[in-house]
């Protein structure tokens, strides 16, 4: 038999821990593995694979100890108290037709190099690992089924797969009998578009299921307090549904059979060239444990496949022939042989006689008719070929089903073949009597076999990828008593009967909740929230788990420690506010204690990493005033951003109310203090007798928090000349700033003739232009002063003096000297 390769990088949808803290002992270079390179055929690279939910490449443990250089050759992974110690070791295989679910080294299935492998395990104290990968490589000898091809062993150092939680405590998996572990490979598909799964493991029989050193052994080995060897993870080529399947006919060849189960169809003589079986959800566990070389046996623990839809292919005798020939050319080559099937089905879909397909009853029973004879000339061979047949289920969502059963290779094949992976409780069998009642007589079925094929049976292993994990964890983010967990599920919900239990450090569920398979699994699983008691210990342990059937196929821990609120004091330094300027105020820790003597202490510290920061919903900041905080470092910013909303009522000091959540869930609430500094000089206006710095007690200023106006602005106006009975207009005054710079009035400036302005004196309100008109009696040289009154918008008043000089006037008498007659 041809031994493949799988090569390519995992992407997964399972468990997951936080791993960002973990401090894990790293795997040192020894010497290089004796490794056997092996190319993989197309059709299994494990590109596309996945890694587990949640859980991004970079967080998974590393424990690769073939890669390492630990392990060299098959003598170490037997040496169980020396360099093998603490070893999780074992095979990966893909089931070949002829194969069985034994895990000793030659079981007749295909051995797989380059396939990521993943494990977890549950220590004594009822904590849960993270997840750790290994690659399967090939080993130059094989000891004791140990090494060769497919070949992967878990190991952290010297020792077993090992992580270190939030308390400095570390876990090291070393085969004791108060441990659980599992193993796993990821789904994916291969180059033909067909799924490749994993439908058993070697202990334990379920798939990533969680299993003690002795349960279920099924092939495998134990050391105690050494190792465990010869582990296995089984894996199956599913094919397509029959919409995309080339092992399906098309057309009017697709046939519904909606008649149901036949009775009797070992006995029976009414029917002919008919195919029935049983399908039923495996749950595993005992006494399937005890079957470590078949299938399992229907239990009445075991629901039954309801309402599933069985399909059966057969081929025509063209097929039948083309398919004999490849079967000889490939014997030694089930890879092979499925791909060349392929081939010639996609050429001649013609040589597939005809697909039937029939739901299953309620307790999980189908038959398929192919058809009675029509022809006394016909044989069985014309309508159902008891030599060449694939038979497969699929779901109510079309998804094709994996599990046990003799068709686990998309072939045509003996319909009683495929190994013994086949379910234990019957083996497939045939009603060949042939029909020699008088009723029959005179038909074309008389003097022909009834060709009844029974005992076809499908246990369905629904292994579906899933992953549990919470908002606290057991790594970086443990929980205080008296905080709320939410978990959160990823995945697809099997249809087994399946529950979440919440379980102390000893196991004993303390809360349990039915997950309803008509509803969503994610938003049932989130509302299965627990309460770390309130009387809980630093160090204790609660852990999510989610129960499939019998088996535990995901988990998460939540580690317990103190309240960091009874350790840690948080405070705010008062800060000032400039108007249009911000202010920022960072929070300080405090962190409080005992010394040896059992005397307080205290020491500033950083803020405790993870924290989170925020204001209540429910507080308003005072009018004209921004308030934010920044939820990782609680800093935060206040600004008073238009101080044209200044007034004598904003308020001059607040306190800005802040909860600290730290990593564990408890909670600390601080105030944070602002005073207003109108005017920047570094005294609160609390204190500050002139809010405005405008030189105006505040207790007399019109507006304490804004400067004058009259203050900020200088008017200032060109004299004007003009010669006795004319009207002198003196244009609109310009203004500087405070600066000397050139501005303009504030918009609203009015302007008034002042107290004792001359008669006659007019003043433009808006523009401040005055007219000034020159008595008939004024001598030249004469100064007529203006006095003008500015109002500005604020209320604040400046007076500014307009100085008109009179001039010498026309001169027309003729007596005057100097003036000519015209």
């Amino acid at each position: 038999m041809n031994m493949k390769s799988f090569n390519g990088s995992a992407r997964r949808r399972g468990t997951t821990i936080a791993a960002a803290a973990l401090s894990v002992a790293m795997v040192g270079p020894f010497v290089q593995p004796a490794v056997v390179p092996a190319a993989a055929p197309a059709a299994f690279a494990q590109e596309g694979a996945e890694t587990p939910a949640t859980t991004s490449q970079d967080q998974i443990i590393d424990a690769d100890a073939i890669a390492s250089g630990r392990v060299t050759h098959a003598a170490n992974l037997t040496d169980a108290h020396g360099v093998g110690k603490g070893l999780i070791s074992g095979h990966v295989y893909l089931t070949a037709p002829n194969g069985n679910p034994g895990a000793a080294y030659d079981n007749g299935n295909v051995k797989l190099d380059g396939i990521t492998v993943y494990a977890q395990f549950r220590d004594k104290d009822g904590s849960y690992s993270p997840i750790f990968s290994a690659k399967t490589h090939t080993l130059s000898d094989v000891v004791a089924g140990n090494g060769g091809q497919g070949t992967f062993a878990f190991g952290t150092g010297d020792k077993g797969i090992t992580w270190t939680d939030k308390l400095g405590k570390e876990h090291t998996w070393a085969a004791r009998t108060d441990q659980k572990h599992r193993i796993w490979v990821e789904p994916f598909t291969n180059d033909r578009g067909n799924r490749v799964e994993m439908f058993r493991q070697a202990n334990g029989w379920t798939p990533g299921s969680f299993n003690g050193v002795v349960e279920g052994p099924m092939g495998s080995f134990v050391a105690a307090d050494g190792n465990i060897q010869l582990m296995a993870a089984f894996l199956r080529e599913v094919p397509p549904n029959h919409k995309e399947s080339w092992m399906a006919a098309k057309g009017d060849k697709l046939v519904e059979d909606p008649k149901g189960p036949i009775d009797g169809a070992a006995v029976q003589l009414e029917e002919s060239n008919v195919l029935s079986g049983r399908v039923w959800l495996e749950t595993g566990g005992s006494p399937d444990w005890g079957f470590p070389a078949t299938g399992p046996k229907a239990e009445p623990k075991d629901p039954a496949a309801d309402g599933y839809t069985v399909f059966a292919s057969t081929l025509t005798k063209d097929g039948a022939a083309a398919n004999e020939a490849l079967h000889a050319k490939f014997k030694n080559d089930p890879d092979k042989l499925s791909e060349e099937t392929k081939k010639m089905l996609e050429a001649h879909p013609e040589y597939i006689l005809k697909t039937v397909y029939g739901k299953t009853d309620p307790e999980g029973n189908y038959s398929l008719r192919f058809g009675e004879y029509t022809d006394a000339s016909h044989t069985r061979e014309d309508y159902l070929n008891p030599k060449h047949v694939f038979v497969w289920v699929e779901n109510k969502d079309g998804v094709v089903q994996n599990g046990y059963t003799g068709f686990h290779t998309p072939i045509f094949q003996t319909f009683n073949a495929g190994g013994n992976f086949k379910p234990a409780d019957a083996a497939p069998a045939e009603n060949q009597t042939v029909t020699s009642r008088i009723k029959d007589q005179n038909t074309p079925r008389y003097g022909k076999p009834v060709n009844s094929l029974y005992n076809v049976r499908h246990a369905l292993m629904p292994y579906a990828p899933v992953s549990i994990t919470a908002d606290y964890n057991a790594t970086d983010k443990p929980a205080a008593p008296g905080v709320t967990v939410t978990p959160e599920f990823s995945g697809d919900l099997s249809p087994l009967p399946s529950k979440i239990e919440w379980r102390d450090k000893k196991g004993k569920v303390v809360k349990t909740c039915e997950l309803d398979q008509s509803k969503n699994a994610k938003d049932q699983v989130a509302a299965c929230t627990f309460d770390i008691p309130a009387d809980a210990q630093k160090g204790d342990i609660y852990n999510v788990v989610v129960v499939s059937g019998n088996n535990d196929v995901a988990a998460w821990s939540v580690l317990v420690t103190d309240k960091a609120s009874e350790e840690f004091e948080p405070a705010y330094e008062e800060k000032l506010v400039v108007p249009g300027k911000e202010t920022k105020s960072s929070p300080t820790f405090t962190k409080t204690g005992k010394d040896a003597e059992g005397n307080p202490t205290e020491e500033k510290v950083d803020t405790p990493e993870g924290s989170k920061f925020a204001i209540p919903e429910d507080f308003k900041a005072p009018e004209g005033y921004e308030v934010k905080i920044d939820e990782n470092t609680g800093e935060i910013t206040v600004t008073f951003p238009d101080k044209s909303k200044l007034s004598k009522d904003t308020a001059e000091e607040f306190d800005v109310p802040v909860t600290v959540t730290y990593p564990d869930g408890s909670k600390d609430d601080a105030k944070a203090k602002f005073k207003l500094d109108t005017d920047g000089d570094g005294k609160p206006d609390t204190e500050d007798e002139d809010d405005d710095n405008d030189g105006i007690p505040d207790e007399k200023d019109s507006n304490p928090k804004v400067p004058n106006q009259n203050t900020e602005f200088e008017p200032g106006y060109e004299d004007g000349s003009g010669k006795p009975g004319e009207d002198v207009t003196v244009p609109a005054p310009e203004f500087k700033d405070k600066d000397g710079k050139d501005t303009k009035a504030p918009e609203g400036t009015k302007f008034t003739p002042g107290d004792n302005a001359p008669e006659g004196v007019k003043v433009d309100e808006n523009t401040g232009e005055i007219t000034v008109p020159v008595p008939e009696d004024a001598k030249p040289g004469d100064k007529i002063t203006v006095p003008v009154e500015v109002t500005y918008p604020d209320g604040s008043k400046d007076n500014v003096d307009v100085t008109v000089t009179v001039e010498e006037p026309d001169n027309t008498d003729p007596e005057q000297p100097g003036v000519k007659d015209n």
